[in-house]
């Protein structure tokens, strides 16, 4: 298992990789093709690190910890796999719950600087998680949207079929195709308005 030393060392390491990783995956044609398995990687090697939680490491390797558990959730959220980012929050709260008594208090005067940081680790995976709740019923609307109603006419026009369909059947949708239900429902019944006015 990992001394202290090499988890500080891990996390440095994995941190530096990561951003020449996603700097190549953003750069390319088709991001979201290598996104989830990049996720999966990164998934892999902190649960690793979790798997010595046992060890009493320094306060500023459990900060570290966090904050990376919270980017990986993010990094989920953003792919519309909401499970999966509450799970990997649910991991975040263990730590924060293992190191302080309660970890979404307020800050004490007496507290040291470590517990400072990991009680505002907290804060923010809560942040997230409200987040995460939120877009789960952003995207629950979306599908309902999508299983109700046949994409416009002039919309059809300028987007092939294969495309929509490819949008209303995926296992889940991101930010953007909840943009997109949005604005066709809009148009839709901008649409329906102008046909009642006539």
């Amino acid at each position: 298992c990992l001394g202290d030393y090499d988890l500080s060392s891990a996390i440095l390491e994995m941190q530096a990789l990561r951003t020449r990783i996603l700097t190549k995956i953003l750069e390319s044609r088709t991001p979201l093709r290598w996104f989830p398995g990049f996720l999966v990687a990164w998934q892999n090697l902190l649960s690793f690190i979790g798997e010595c939680g046992d060890i009493q490491f320094p306060s500023i390797d459990f900060v570290e910890y966090c904050r990376e558990l919270t980017a990986l959730a993010n990094g989920w959220k953003l792919i519309g796999d909401v499970a999966q980012a509450r799970s990997t929050l649910g991991k975040c709260f263990e730590v924060t719950r293992r190191n302080l008594k309660v970890p979404l208090a307020e800050t004490a005067p007496f507290e040291d600087d470590d517990s400072q940081a990991l009680r505002c680790a907290a804060r923010s995976a809560k942040k997230l998680l409200l987040d995460c709740v939120a877009f789960q019923s952003s995207l629950d609307r979306t599908k309902e949207l999508f299983g109700r109603h046949e994409a416009p006419a002039h919309v059809l026009s300028s987007l092939s079929k294969d495309f929509w369909t490819l949008i209303r059947e995926a296992p889940f949708s991101v930010e953007l195709a909840i943009f997109l239900a949005q604005c066709l429902m809009k148009q839709r019944q901008f649409a329906l308005a102008g046909n009642l006015d006539c």
